[in-house]
């Protein structure tokens, strides 16, 4: 015959026992409840930094395209004879979701927009541009 088990289960208060495996709804639930609020927090702030980032990556776009008609002006000394500025902003406008590009040229003057669309459309900058003079345009002047 075996002998009975020495061991004896942890002592609580009072003398009872208690089982120390696992965790309690409450408490499952209190941690439910602060992840809830962090993520609250947060994920708008997050929102905020992508905005920015697709924002700052717009801006690259324009300066781009503005750099490129510039090339175009030396050469030619018009900003209408320049395809490459054009081409340039057609392919960015057709691979990216968030803005559409339009270069605007007028003889000695241009303009380079990016439009915000898809995700970014609540953008608080808006429409952002560039033109010949070097001006920088947006809802906000922050935005630059």
């Amino acid at each position: 015959m075996t002998q009975p088990s020495t061991r004896r289960r942890p002592q609580g208060p009072a003398g009872s026992t208690r089982r120390s495996a696992g965790f309690t709804l409450i408490e499952l639930m209190i941690a439910v409840a602060i992840i809830g609020i962090l993520a609250s927090i947060a994920y708008p702030s997050y929102q905020n930094y992508v905005q920015n980032a697709r924002r700052a990556d717009a801006q690259s776009i324009l300066m781009e395209i503005a750099g490129i008609a510039e090339r175009c002006y030396t050469s030619n000394y018009s900003y209408d004879k320049c395809s490459a500025a054009e081409d340039r902003a057609d392919s960015e406008t057709k691979q990216s979701d968030f803005y559409s590009f339009d270069y605007d040229p007028d003889g000695s003057v241009f303009e380079v927009t990016a439009d915000p669309r898809g995700a970014q459309s609540g953008d608080k900058c808006g429409k952002l541009s560039v033109d010949a003079s070097g001006s920088y345009g947006a809802l906000k002047a922050s935005c630059w």
